[in-house]
Order: structure tokens, then sequence, then C-alpha cells
């Protein structure tokens, strides 16, 4: 009697706790973000040696943008613009000022803001805003992190391994490397972590084989993630979470280990389709003096310090780039892995984007910020508890629809304005675009991308363009242009700007373009 009186009691106890505990009623949020990834991915099919299993099992059960950009192609602004909801052209924000700095930003809610707001815990990781800032997250685990580095004495350095023509451009940008390839630099060997704090501290980062070393930063955030997830299943909180991780590969220095080379075997190794004339080609970065400029500088060097073996310095290259996209990959993998192995796994919507893309060399140009598709496509996918299969959305779209889906995904209530210096999101909800249910599409029929024109937030100081299904029309501050027709011109290799039989497409897409940025008459 006693044994069953305390089952009954004990019975009684958890009903009560079930029914006092309020059920989920709004979806989980995990965001993947991954710096520099182009369209080399195999759900893109941008590259074909590409090793992405990760991410295209993802893929295979989400929503893939096939024409998905970036608002602003280069880290700060972009990511500014991402998480705001704002254009560049809106906030005024082009450039790698704070973007605590800028009024309007700072008049508006980030949608980690938005989301705390509606009762979500915030979490984060990695590199996300590309200024950190602390409070906009209930908790936030490794920041953003590079390294490792080899190390002179004083400061990071370049790699000994790479020629000195390329390893010049700088520090981030001019080097590439397996982990077993040991650097010596002014006789410390070794590779080494930079800490954040005050004074700089640097400590040795082990380094035996591929089995036994020390974590890479990126594992370090992946780490993270999964032990969030974990925690929130011990938790047993009714309140959902939004939860952001920012990989740093494949940006640069492409440092991974040596199995993510090997998977790539050099003489192998396939090169983009090259375009033998560049000279069509506006390079609005020699004629505005902005870090464009970086873009063919680092492709003259790089072939500089390969003593002018074009195909043999891209082939070095490019299988670094494949190594660290197939190293982010795994990270990803493991991330979404403990996501389905926990009782998240259908309440939880993921989304996986890139900040921005990279040309890898096709025009003479290897870097980012450039307003063509290689620089500006991104991988944009969108999983939905319950999605088995994949769809395929090719309605151009780009980072600034993101904020607006998710709140419209999260049933997300309440003003994204904070004060009079706030704007309204500038995106639309993607939901329309493949769930017919849900409405037709709100947005425009372009996707908008900007790169700064040099010192100043004025909008006419700036490079603009916009991409069709069928184009893509390029305005730089100078007022040059260029025009490319994706119906026969895929790779952007022929500029018909000039073409009479393109002079009412020229116009209607100027036309688009400047009363979109605030400068038609």
């Amino acid at each position: 009697m006693k044994l069953l009186f305390l089952l009954l009691t004990l019975t009684s106890c958890f009903a009560v706790l079930a029914k006092d505990k309020k059920p989920k009623t709004q979806p989980n949020v995990l965001l993947i973000m991954v710096d520099d990834l182009n369209d080399y991915v195999g759900f893109l099919g941008g590259h074909p040696q590409t090793k992405t299993p990760g991410m295209d099992a993802l893929a295979s059960e989400s929503v893939v943008f096939t024409n998905a950009f970036s608002n602003n192609p280069i880290c700060a602004p972009s990511r500014a613009s991402f998480f705001s909801g704002l254009y560049p052209h809106t906030s005024k924000n082009f450039g790698f000022k704070k973007f605590q700095k800028n009024p309007t930003l700072m008049g508006s809610k980030t949608m980690m803001e938005m989301f705390r707001s509606n009762g979500y815990t915030v979490v984060g990781a990695g590199k996300l805003m590309h200024h950190h800032d602390k409070k906009l997250f209930d908790e936030y685990g490794d920041k953003s992190d590079f390294g490792p580095f080899p190390w002179n004495g004083e400061k990071i350095s370049g790699h000994p391994s790479v020629p000195e023509a390329f390893r010049n451009v700088g520090t981030l940008d001019g080097s590439f490397a397996p982990l077993t390839d040991i650097p010596e630099v002014n006789g410390y060997k070794g590779w080494y972590d930079k800490q954040n704090g005050w004074p700089i501290t640097v400590k040795p980062f082990k380094y035996i084989n591929d089995d036994n070393r020390d974590k890479m930063p990126d594992e370090v955030k992946a780490a993270n993630i999964k032990n969030y997830i974990k925690k929130f299943e011990k938790s047993n909180s009714d309140k959902p979470f939004f939860m952001a991780v920012g990989f740093n590969r494949p940006h640069t220095p492409l440092y991974v280990p040596q199995k993510y080379y090997d998977m790539f075997p050099l003489e192998s190794v396939q090169l983009p389709q090259m375009l033998s004339d560049v000279k069509k080609i506006n390079y609005y970065t020699q004629k505005q003096g902005n870090n464009g400029h970086k873009g063919t500088e680092h492709f003259t060097k790089l072939i500089e310090g390969f003593d002018g073996k074009k195909e043999y310095a891209l082939k070095k290259y490019i299988q670094a780039y494949l190594a660290c996209i197939a190293f982010v990959d795994d990270q990803i993998n493991d991330v979404l892995t403990t996501l389905k192995e926990s009782e998240f796994a259908e309440n939880t919507i993921v989304v996986l984007v890139s900040d921005h893309a990279y040309e890898m060399g096709d025009k003479d140009y290897l870097y980012k910020n450039a307003l063509w598709d290689n620089a500006t496509r991104i991988p944009m996918i969108i999983h939905e508890p319950g999605m088995k299969k994949t769809q395929k959305v090719d309605q151009p779209v780009s980072l600034i629809d993101i904020y607006p889906t998710l709140v419209d995904l999260c049933g997300l209530k309440g003003s994204t304005i904070k004060n009079e210096e706030g704007r309204p999101l500038d995106g639309n909800s993607m939901q329309p675009l493949y769930n017919n249910k849900a409405g037709s599409w709100e947005g425009k029929e372009y996707a908008l991308s900007a790169v700064t024109g040099g010192q100043g937030d004025v909008v006419k100081r700036n490079h603009f363009s916009i991409r069709t299904k069928e184009y893509r029309y390029i305005r730089y501050a100078n007022k040059t242009e260029e025009l490319y027709d994706h119906t026969k011109d895929p790779n952007e290799f022929n500029n018909v700007v000039d073409d009479p039989a393109y002079a009412k497409v020229k116009e209607q897409l100027s036309n688009q373009l400047l009363q979109e940025i605030g400068l038609a008459n």
C-alpha cells in the first residue's frame, strides 16, 4: 500500500509539472554563417571537385536559393547589413566603420535583439558581426579567430613556404599551407595561437600530426555550439533559442590539417574558365582607389611568386581553398549531427549562408569586394522542420531577405525600430517563393549589391549592381557601366553595355538601380 501511494503521488506530481510546463510554440533557430564561401559547394556545382557532404546533406532536405547574393561583398558591411536587415545605402554603412557608431544601425534592432525581445534565448560563437558586441547575446562562446599563425617573435607572420611576392600582400590574405608544413620564422618554429586581451599573449599551437594536435579555431566554435545544444537539452526550458555560429574558413589564411589538402591532389586540380581579354572589364578599383585594388594585386603577386606560372599558381591557391571548404564542411556536419540527435531536431529551423563570395582568378582578380557574380553569389539554404527533399528557388534574393523570413517563420512580434534614427527592414520574407500557402512574393525582381568607392558614406561615392535572372548591371561611382547577359554569358566575360541591341535593357536596369538607391532624377 505504501508503494502504491508513493507511485500515485509521483504520478500526480509529474502531471502537475507537465501541466505547468508551457509547450514551445515557436521554433528554434540555428544560423550557420561561413566566411568567404563562394559557390564551390556540391549543391551549387561551382567547382566539380569540391567535397561538401555535410552541406549537401542539409541541402537535400532544404530550400536552396540558387540565385542568392551578398548585399556588400566584403566582411564588415555585409554582416552589418545582414544582421540589421538594412541595405548599405539605407544605413550609409558601406565600409569598415564600427556599426555601433552608425545612428541608423543603432536605431534599429539587430536580428539578435528582435529574437530576444520575443522571449528567445540568444547564444553565439565565432565570427558573426564583424565588430563583436556581446551585449547582443545572452551568452557567447569563443570569438572570431583566423589562426593559428607563424610567429616571428614579435607578431604574427606570413608563412615562409609561400613565395615572398604573394606573402607580402598581408599576413591574412597572403598565406596558405597545410599544418604539416611547420613554419620557422626568425628562429621561432611552429604554429602559435594569438590570444585576445591586454597585453596580447602568444602560446604554442601543438601540432604533432592530424590526430595529435590542438583544435583549430573553427573546431572550437563547433564544440561551443554542440555544448549549447546539450546544455539546452539538460535545462528542459520552455524558451526557444536562437543559436548562431560563424566559421572563419575558407577565409584566409588558408591553413588546415594536411588530410584536407590530400583530398585535392595538386596535379589534378581543375581551374575555372579564364577570361583571355581582361580589357573588356572595367576595373573600378584601379580608378577609385579603394579596397578592390587588392583583387588585381593579389592575382598579380600570386603569379609573380610562382615565376609567372599562372596555371600552377592558381592550382596551388584553389587546392588550399578547396581544402578549407572541406574542413569547414566537417565542422558544419558535426554541428548538424548533434542537432539531429537532440530533442530539437524536429523543431529547429536551420539557415546556412555566406557573407559573400570570392573571385578565384577568372578575371585576373583574386579576392572579394567586386560586383560580379563570382564575388557576390553565395550559398543560401533554409531548412524548416519536416522538410525531406530539396526545393530550388531561382528568383534572385539576397542576405537582406533572411531577417524578414525568420520574422515570418518564427512569428516574431513588435517593431524592428528602436528610435527615430531606425529604419524598417529593407528585405522581404522569402517564404512565398517556396510555400504556396504563404501568399505571393512581395520582393523585387532583382538582388542589389554595393561596394565602397572610397572614404565617406555618401551614396553617390559608391558602386552598385543589380542582378535579375537574365542580367547583371553594374554602375560605378564614375558612371562607367557593365552589363552581362546571363542567358548567353554565365561567366560574365562579355560586357555588352555598349551593344545597341541591349540599349533598352541597359536603360531599364539603370533606371531601376538609380530609383532604388535614391539617385534618380
